[in-house]
């Protein structure tokens, strides 16, 4: 499993971004196979605006507890004045 996220784009989040965050998943289909994670906002524009990214063997309850626990590392406290929204 491999988590990403980049500093200069958690803070632009915290200093320009709406408080909400999605959350979603999708297949990988190449020799290596998987999962990716990743957490998106909208930014001024109504652009996407990536946060951090997740590498992991399958979507399930597991990869995802530790793909939000490593969130929660990320945005420390501030996550609890974050709507999450969750496909």
């Amino acid at each position: 499993m491999m988590f990403v996220s980049f500093q200069a784009y958690v803070q632009s989040f915290k200093l320009a971004c709406r408080p909400v965050i999605g959350l979603d998943g999708c297949h990988l289909r190449s020799k290596y196979m998987g999962s990716l994670l990743t957490v998106i906002t909208l930014d001024g524009n109504n652009g996407l605006f990536p946060i951090a990214f997740a590498i992991v063997e399958s979507e399930n309850s597991l990869s995802c507890h530790w793909f939000i626990t490593n969130l929660k590392d990320v945005f420390s406290e501030e996550l609890e004045n974050i709507i999450v929204i969750n496909d």
